[in-house]
């Protein structure tokens, strides 16, 4: 029995998750001779959770480690994902969610808000691609990622939109920036204290989110194609081996995350805020940009 005071955590070994995937492997050597080799490798991971049961003693609860309703957060609920973003929604008196931006569109219409689910942290699957061509003493090496899906909580968004600092805060409201579900029936100006402003994306978006009101306004699509990986050798010939009295020797040039394709607004939709955690892994509040590194290096074996 929990007691009635002088308690604040209880840690309950209990519960039931469940976690179901699938991984798939192909590689080909599709072509080897003398003076040419190419080896490509494939992989194809995809997972989905569940949370079977918890005990009867146990209520439902949020995920430490996040910032509300108003950003979204995981819910260790049975039945439910533990990759599920909840969060506040705006729903109509038919019990329906509302189109993002109804706050600012429409707010009328709005009969309550609640802490539903609002998205999915867990992508749709995730593909990596690797490959080595070599051409007599050149061989270049590459490895590339490919994620489709899984939403992120933009909080750097937020933030930059907040100050009106974003790189699109004046762009036009359009269908091919906003993306779909929103309602785009946005007025032509508001008023903030004694100053009108017009609706540009930036304020938009903002007012929209209605400080934690809708969370979906600053929850994106985390789908990225990433070269992780590249690299150029070359062997040296018998002659310079001679000149350094040396067996081997390999000159290579390398890059470590030279590229990133996506459509995520921040920096890195990889980044998570609250670092190796297992639960709330999505969200993204003012990282420091990812690097990239360049590597010339020159191996001598003697």
């Amino acid at each position: 029995t929990i007691p009635s005071g002088g308690i604040t955590n209880a840690i309950v070994n209990g519960g039931e998750l469940s976690n179901i995937g699938v991984e798939l492997g192909l590689s080909a050597n599709a072509v080897q001779s003398h003076d040419v080799d190419l080896h490509l490798r494939a992989t194809f991971t995809k997972n989905k959770q569940e949370i079977k049961s918890l005990p009867a003693n146990v209520a439902r609860f949020p995920a430490p480690g996040s910032f509300g309703a108003a950003f979204g957060r995981n819910f260790i609920t049975p039945g439910g994902r533990t990759t599920w973003i909840w969060g506040n929604v705006p729903f109509g008196a038919d019990s329906n969610p509302l189109p993002i931006g109804i706050l600012v569109t429409d707010p009328s219409a709005v009969a309550y808000t609640r802490d539903t689910v609002a998205g999915d942290a867990n992508p749709d699957f995730v593909m990596t691609f690797s490959s080595t061509l070599r051409w007599k003493r050149l061989t270049l090496a590459l490895t590339a990622d490919w994620r489709q899906g899984g939403m992120v909580a933009d909080m750097t968004r937020d933030l930059f939109d907040e100050g009106g600092t974003s790189r699109d805060y004046d762009d036009p409201i359009t269908r091919e920036t906003m993306g779909d579900g929103w309602d785009l029936n946005a007025p032509a100006s508001y008023t903030q204290g004694s100053v009108t402003y017009p609706y540009t994306q930036g304020s938009f978006r903002y007012n929209s989110w209605a400080g934690g009101g809708d969370v979906r306004a600053y929850l994106q699509s985390g789908t990225y194609v990433k070269l992780r990986d590249i690299s150029l050798s070359y062997e040296a010939p018998a002659s310079w081996l001679q000149q350094f009295g040396a067996r081997s020797m390999r000159l290579t040039f390398q890059a470590r995350n030279p590229f990133v394709f996506t459509h995520y607004w921040s920096f890195d939709p990889e980044y998570n805020n609250f670092g190796a955690t297992n639960l709330n892994r999505f969200i993204d509040l003012a990282p420091y940009p990812s690097n990239r590194q360049f590597f010339l290096s020159v191996d001598v074996g003697w």
